[in-house]
């Protein structure tokens, strides 16, 4: 009877000193996925050094180039030329084209080690039977591990893209015809982008998780589900919102030098030029119709026959200003489509059995 008075009031002791609330889940979640939370800490930590080193040394090659004059406009000789060259054929280039594939591998890490294996490890396990059991219900534990681990993927993915974008600044300023904040590869680098790919790809695994129920199995599907989806994001939404609202004007320069994609009548530019997102382009007779395709095809062969045709070369376009009007948007249905699928999730945990 002593002994098990003892044990009774140890574990009641006990549970009067864990945490209770928000506190007492945080700290279950806590212990339950600390190891991949700590692993994913790690790779955050390199892929941020990896930053922080590369952007502490075109900052530095930045900063020499402007105390020395060497910036647009300026003439690329004398000792202008080993300050310039590196950002238009030396390793920044490199850098930049990394940044694009470095980036996203945190996103998906956590879809695949964190989301996925959420419940897929206690479904294989069968421990769901006895943590849905307690006194806080499938619904509100579930909802709470994936409300803290899904903003602490989110916090460490934001600080990471503002890592790369504060890395790649000197790159964009010095480097204009290889790099533009405005291109897919680096619009989707942003703290913005950046946090709310990490928490779609995290909601991925987690519905994965639940749909599943094999660890494995869900880490695959999460792995090739998030990719997919980041290449919608990257060729797809990326651009269909940036050709919305478009202004209308014409652009001498680019219809006497168009190095474009070119089908039919119709350029797709999509690039940026001053500042602005260029989306299509086409040459327009003087009463403003646009050219038949054998007459744009005479002009791009034979560019000067503009100037006595009276054509103008029109170009639809975004204004700088609305950059981060856009980072919002795009954000904000990745961000949205990360919570249908967690609400999915949770959904389907109420409705099945554990």
């Amino acid at each position: 009877m002593t002994a098990l008075t003892s044990a009774s009031g140890a574990g009641v002791a006990g549970a009067k000193r864990r945490p209770a609330g928000v506190a007492g889940l945080g700290w279950v979640t806590w212990r339950q996925h600390r190891a991949t939370l700590i692993g994913l800490a790690v790779l955050a930590g390199l892929i941020a050094t990896y930053m922080l080193i590369d952007g502490l040394k075109v900052h530095h090659l930045y900063s020499t180039a402007v105390r020395d004059g060497c910036v647009h406009p300026t003439i690329w000789t004398g000792p202008c030329r080993p300050l310039l060259s590196p950002f238009y054929v030396g390793w920044p280039l490199g850098y930049g084209n990394e940044l694009g594939l470095l980036l996203p591998l945190f996103a998906i890490a956590a879809g695949m080690f964190l989301g996925a294996p959420l419940l897929a490890r206690e479904y294989a396990s069968g421990t769901t039977r006895f943590a849905w059991t307690q006194g806080t219900g499938r619904a509100q534990l579930t909802l709470a591990k994936v409300v803290l681990l899904g903003l602490g993927v989110m916090a460490v993915a934001a600080l990471l893209g503002w890592l790369g974008q504060w890395s790649m600044q000197p790159i964009i300023a010095l480097s204009p015809g290889e790099f533009d904040r405005w291109q897919p590869g680096l619009f989707t680098t942003t703290p913005v982008t950046e946090a709310a790919a990490a928490a779609l790809a995290f909601a991925v695994g987690v519905l994965a998780s639940v749909v599943i129920r094999h660890v494995v199995p869900a880490m695959a599907a999460t792995v090739v589900a998030s990719i997919v989806v980041a290449e919608l994001c990257y060729h797809r939404l990326h651009l269909w919102l940036l050709s919305v609202g478009l202004h209308q004007s014409p652009d001498a320069a680019m219809g006497a030098n168009p190095n474009v994609g070119y089908s039919g009548n119709l350029f797709d530019l999509h690039e940026a030029s001053g500042g602005r997102w260029l989306d299509q382009g086409w040459y327009a007779g003087p009463g403003g119709h646009r050219l038949s395709n054998t007459q744009a095809g005479k002009l791009i062969l034979n560019p000067g026959l503009q100037a006595r045709l009276h054509t103008t070369f029109q170009v639809t376009w975004q204004p700088g200003g609305r950059y981060w009007l856009f980072q919002l948007a795009q954000g904000g249905v990745e961000l949205l489509l990360a919570l249908v699928l967690a609400a999915l999730a949770i959904w389907l945990i109420q409705r099945r059995r554990a």
